[in-house]
């Protein structure tokens, strides 16, 4: 029993490692093969039960990214994870937004574009869920906070840095760690 094979848990995964044609953001191909690690790590190594695990990758844009969390926020009793891989991205007032396919990069059309957080912490903050943990793998995650009291937050770059997604690598940098830990455990 690992504390995420209870009915009550929620896993929302989602990577944006694409993007439309013209977009300032560029590709980022580990993304892809990073969520799908991740995903057999959390119901193999970590007990998810498949039903209870939302996958998306590359969400057209906000809104059906915000809907697949509203839905797991609402349904979590016990654990809500939710797990973002991909670019996170600034508007003018230096507020964090999730990347998704229709993100075209910072401008004043980004909330069309990519998810503000702080539509995330909106709402995490009725979530019933005894705890609530958000990863971030993308720029500037340490903009983020944690979204309510019994919560955490994981935060692969500090608020000013870029999350590494080394060139020709299988996965990125931070989630990389997570997978190897998972699957081999921590020495």
């Amino acid at each position: 029993m690992s504390g995420l094979d209870g009915e009550g848990v929620r896993v929302v995964l989602v990577g944006t490692g694409t993007h439309t044609p013209g977009s300032s953001l560029p590709d980022v191909a580990a993304v892809a093969g990073t969520v799908e690690a991740l995903r057999g790590c959390f119901v193999e190594a970590c007990g998810v039960r498949e039903q209870n695990l939302t996958y998306l990758l590359d969400p057209e844009g906000p809104q059906l990214l915000l809907g697949k969390v509203i839905a797991a926020a609402s349904a979590a009793s016990d654990v809500l994870l939710l797990y973002y891989v991909g670019h996170g991205v600034l508007n003018v007032s230096g507020n964090l937004h999730l990347a998704t396919r229709a993100t075209v990069g910072p401008s004043g059309e980004l909330s069309f574009e990519a998810l503000a957080y702080s539509e995330i912490v909106n709402t995490l903050s009725s979530c019933r869920a005894r705890l609530v943990v958000v990863a971030l793998d993308c720029c500037y995650s340490a903009r983020a906070h944690v979204p309510v009291p019994t919560g955490a937050l994981l935060a692969s770059a500090d608020r000013d840095e870029q999350a590494l997604a080394p060139v020709g690598e299988q996965y990125t940098a931070f989630s990389g760690e997570l997978i190897a830990a998972l699957r081999g455990g921590i020495a």
